[in-house]
């Protein structure tokens, strides 16, 4: 749609390839617009990546940290909301001339949780959600399986993995699998109940694109403490909202967060109460959605202007591209001009 008519973007996440070749193959938008706008932004050698992903010799997600693609889904926008402050500074430094709002990830607020954390058995380790290379489970594996033998613990990771053949592998390897249980996808009703139980979820994220965290909203709606790579959305967060590691010592940090909740296993509640507290105040619906209405109210007020001088600055970029993309700014400018 955002291809089709002027309109509003939420932009949670920058890296959009996928997102964009799935359109493709699923026949709702076309290769040679993606194609143009690749070659537009990212010039020969987007254009270049862009064919070897619809011809399946080059993966979406493995260009996206360089070719992220945002700015294809941008060209009719009235303007852009995007979630984090990384994201903001993307757009406004590729579209300077579009209005760019940023506004906290809404989620809906449950009833205050009740915690079903034990004090004693096996430290109770939760990973969830759709979990890629990014999500460092391999990574996390390692260095429980570092552990000294009397650690006691039990790893729930309940989500899709990317390549699950893989961590069943690995997991044999490290002499996990009594330790480590892969439930796939599961209910919401077991996924709360798992994380009111959990003394320490796991939400790494390396590389990141800047997205803010959809799971990690759900974890804070629980209360339950959790830890997450510093870096991207995630390293701009309160620090008493949030166990932080870094990826060049990341190993080492975890296991010294594992020793110290080992010790305690109340030692994460106060992480999780600051989050709930975090959470309760900067990302409730209401609040997000009476702010679009401001923002769009404001914004819509001089649309026709700046699409028009935005689409004249796009029309002087556009003296090199490809046919279809310089006849597509000539016919959106005639009618942005129109509107004034």
């Amino acid at each position: 749609m955002a291809q089709r008519i002027p309109t509003f973007v939420v932009l949670h996440d920058l890296a959009i390839q996928e997102l964009m070749i799935e359109a493709i193959e699923q026949n709702e938008w076309d290769a040679p617009s993606y194609l143009a706008g690749l070659a537009k932004w990212y010039g020969d050698e987007g254009q270049r990546l862009g064919q070897a992903c619809l011809d399946r010799t080059e993966n979406g997600s493995a260009i996206s940290a360089s070719l992220p693609g945002f700015e294809l889904v941008l060209d009719k926008a009235l303007g852009v909301l995007t979630h984090t402050e990384l994201a903001h500074h993307a757009v406004q430094a590729r579209l300077p001339q579009l209005p760019a709002q940023v506004l906290p990830l809404p989620f809906e607020i449950g009833p205050a949780p009740l915690p079903r954390r034990t004090s004693s058995g096996p430290l109770r380790l939760l990973q969830f959600g759709w979990i890629g290379p990014n999500r460092r489970l391999e990574q996390f594996l390692e260095a429980l399986a570092q552990m000294p033998e009397g650690f006691d613990y039990r790893l729930d990771v309940m989500g899709k993995i990317w390549k699950s053949d893989l961590i069943y592998d690995k997991l044999t390897q490290l002499n996990l699998v009594d330790r480590v249980h892969l439930h796939g996808f599961v209910s919401e009703p077991v996924l709360d109940d798992a994380l009111r139980q959990a003394h320490l979820v796991l939400n790494l994220r390396h590389p990141s694109m800047g997205e803010a965290s959809g799971s990690q909203l759900r974890i804070w709606n629980a209360a339950a403490p959790s830890v997450v790579t510093r870096e991207g959305w995630y390293a701009g967060l309160p620090e008493d909202v949030v166990y932080s590691v870094d990826t060049d010592n990341e190993i080492a940090q975890l296991q010294t967060l594992f020793v110290k909740l080992a010790a305690d296993r109340h030692a994460g509640d106060e992480i999780g109460a600051a989050g709930r507290a975090y959470f309760e105040a900067h990302h409730a619906p209401t609040i997000y959605a009476q702010n679009i209405i401001d923002w769009a109210d404001e914004t819509t007020s001089q649309a026709g202007r700046d699409l028009a001088l935005r689409l004249s600055s796009e029309r002087h970029k556009a003296r090199n591209l490809h046919p279809d993309l310089q006849k597509r700014l000539e016919v959106l400018t005639a009618t942005a001009r129109e509107k004034l």
